[in-house]
C-alpha cells in the first residue's frame, strides 16, 4: 500500500481525463521559448556555415594547386677536410641574413641546420 501511494505521487497519471500528455512532461518546449531559434533560422545558419566551410576548403585547395616551392641553389660552404670531426662552421644561406650552422659528426658525415630557433626565432648556439 505504501508503494502505491509513493508511486502515484511521483508518476504522471496516464488515465486521467483532461490531463497533460506524458510527452509534454518529457519534452517541455514552451511557445514563448520557440521565438529564440526557429527551425528556419537554424537551417539558414547551418547552410551559411556549410557554404563558408566549402569556400574555405576551396581556397586551401586552390592555394595548394598553385603553390610553388622555393628553389634553393647549391653552394659550397666548406671543403672536405676544413672542419674537424665534432667541429662547426657558421655560414649564411640562402641569404645574408639567414645564419646556418654546419656540423661534422663523423669522417664522412655532415649536418647543416638553420641557426634560428623555430620557437622564439633566437640564435641557436652550438
Amino acid at each position: 500500500m505504501l508503494w502505491i501511494i509513493y508511486g502515484s505521487l511521483n508518476m504522471p497519471s496516464r488515465d486521467r481525463q483532461g490531463a497533460e500528455p506524458l510527452w509534454r512532461d518529457e519534452f517541455p518546449v514552451y511557445t514563448a521559448d520557440e521565438r529564440y531559434v526557429t527551425r528556419r533560422q537554424l537551417t539558414k545558419f547551418l547552410t551559411l556555415t556549410s557554404f563558408a566551410m566549402l569556400a574555405g576548403n576551396l581556397w586551401i585547395l586552390l592555394r595548394a594547386w598553385f603553390y610553388r616551392a622555393p628553389v634553393y641553389l647549391a653552394r659550397v660552404v666548406a671543403r672536405a677536410g676544413e672542419i674537424p670531426v665534432g667541429g662547426v662552421k657558421i655560414f649564411q644561406y640562402p641569404g645574408p641574413q639567414d645564419d646556418c650552422i654546419l656540423v661534422r659528426t663523423a669522417d664522412e658525415t655532415y649536418a647543416a641546420y638553420s641557426q634560428k630557433c623555430t620557437h622564439l626565432s633566437r640564435a641557436v648556439q652550438y
